[in-house]
């Protein structure tokens, strides 16, 4: 133990702080995935197919409501506005309310439109809209921890709400008739308090440091990213609602499940990609391409082995995390896992093409794969099943990966006069990644080999993790 210690104790300070993010973020929104085994055997297959189809639609309008303004743009915000961070942080959080209250009151003018487009009821639509005002709060103050390697609050904050999270709704569905409902009110009960203290705070402390000009900077940068945001999470969630209008809330509830386990890697990749961004950038600023290059590699080399194990162990999770009902989608999750990798593969790209703020290819490879899935799910639904949705999700990001890697690489040739990747590469470490996690289903009726394989992986992933040099 001493010398764990003494290990993590020389880490690199943005090393320390992804293994936290990591674990907040697991904490944070990996409260849905902790409790997913809880509510499917308290709620029917339909009600908890509500409850995705609400996720979906509410990931959906996020990107309207509110900019996605913690994501590229505040990152990058916080470096060009280097000394005036908590001028731009409250302008931002502001900007997010303004947005947040205009949509609300469109809401409450044209409900029925909104109704009738997404098919959830009012309640459920004002809640999803009542939720923008705050809970996006905390979501841009976290961009700022992260971004500045604070993650001691953060992991508090997170772990506390994952807690309660989970136990406010078991008790809610166990009270309410409209499990739906009670599930999705109580879940967000304990960020939306949380949301509402971080903006009192800011306003306490930068009330008068909020500056339209960095609302006209933020609008200026996300709006043209609006299309390229749809289209990322059309393509995340498109599938479930194509499942619901196609199959019934049934089978929506079933590939919810295998989509939910799979999102177990993304909330780790996630976290890594929060942290090492402000790490990319500072190097990519001082040149030293080579840093990149290494971290790059054994981030995906890790996230790769924790792909396969997720896969390997894919009838477990299946039977921990639904009833025998479920079962049958426990073939969604190897595609859908691999998705979830090459999602995370190619972040590394677009970082590069965010730091240059050269947008304009973002949004046509995001649009066109996009297109593209709907197009597959609309041939492949009605003769496969959902199954054929988590196939269609790992093509359509496949084909993302491949535009994003020949697009940053020529906008590192033409800023840096060099490559940090090389594409040959990483298409053969992907491609065999992805080969081998798709074979890896044939062997679910063997346990003692697939044991074996897990155990090996682990063993690697462990010898590799502790002999790792720190600089």
């Amino acid at each position: 133990m001493i010398r764990v210690w003494e290990k993590y104790g020389r880490l690199e300070i943005h090393t320390k702080a992804m293994l936290w993010f990591t674990f907040a973020n697991v904490m944070q929104k990996g409260a849905a995935i902790i409790g997913t085994p809880i509510f499917t055997r308290l709620m029917s297959k339909a009600d908890y197919g509500i409850t995705t189809v609400y996720q979906s639609w509410l990931n959906i309008f996020a990107v309207f409501v509110t900019l996605n303004l913690s994501y590229g743009v505040f990152s990058k915000g916080l470096e060009k506005f280097e000394d005036k961070r908590s001028e731009f942080a409250a302008s931002i959080q502001s900007l997010s309310v303004f947005l947040a209250l205009l949509w609300l009151g469109l809401f409450l003018i044209f409900r029925r439109f909104f109704v009738n487009v997404t098919g959830l009821n009012e309640k459920l639509l004002f809640f999803m809209f009542f939720s923008f005002l705050t809970i996006p709060l905390f979501d841009i103050w976290a961009a700022r921890q992260r971004y500045e390697y604070h993650y001691k609050k953060l992991t508090a904050l997170s772990t506390m709400n994952a807690v309660v999270s989970i136990l406010l709704p078991i008790g809610a569905v166990y009270l309410f008739t409209d499990k739906a409902l009670a599930k999705i009110v109580f879940s967000n009960l304990c960020l939306l308090t949380i949301g509402i203290i971080i903006y009192a705070d800011t306003l306490r402390k930068e009330k008068n440091k909020i500056s339209f000009h960095y609302w006209k900077y933020a609008v200026k940068f996300n709006l043209p990213l609006v299309p390229n945001y749809l289209s990322i999470i059309i393509l995340n969630h498109s599938d479930r609602i194509m499942i619901q209008k196609l199959c019934g809330e049934a089978q929506t509830g079933m590939y919810s499940v295998a989509h939910q386990i799979a999102n177990i890697l993304l909330l780790i990749t996630s976290a890594v990609t929060a942290s090492f961004t402000p790490f990319m950038y500072q190097n990519i600023k001082e040149g030293k391409t080579d840093r990149i290059k290494k971290h790059t590699k054994q981030y995906l080399l890790l996230a790769g082995a924790a792909a396969w194990l997720l896969i390997l162990m894919a009838p477990e999770f299946m039977k921990i995390f639904a009833a025998r009902a479920y079962y049958e989608a426990v073939y969604c999750i190897a595609p859908l896992v691999l998705a979830c990798f090459v999602q995370f593969s190619y972040t590394f790209f677009g970082n590069i093409e965010f730091y240059y703020e050269k947008t304009g290819f973002t949004l046509g490879i995001s649009t066109g794969c996009t297109l593209l899935n709907i197009f597959l799910n609309f041939m492949l639904i009605p003769r496969y099943g959902y199954i054929a949705c988590a196939f269609t999700t790992l093509c359509s990001f496949s084909v993302m990966a491949v535009g994003h890697s020949f697009y940053s690489g020529y906008l590192c040739r033409i800023n840096l006069h060099k490559k940090i990747f090389r594409f040959s590469r990483y298409a053969a470490a992907t491609g065999a990644c992805v080969l081998l996690g798709l074979i890896i289903p044939c062997f679910y009726g063997g346990y003692v080999l697939r044991y074996i394989i897990v155990v090996v992986l682990m063993l690697i992933i462990l010898k590799r993790f502790s002999g790792k040099e720190t600089e």
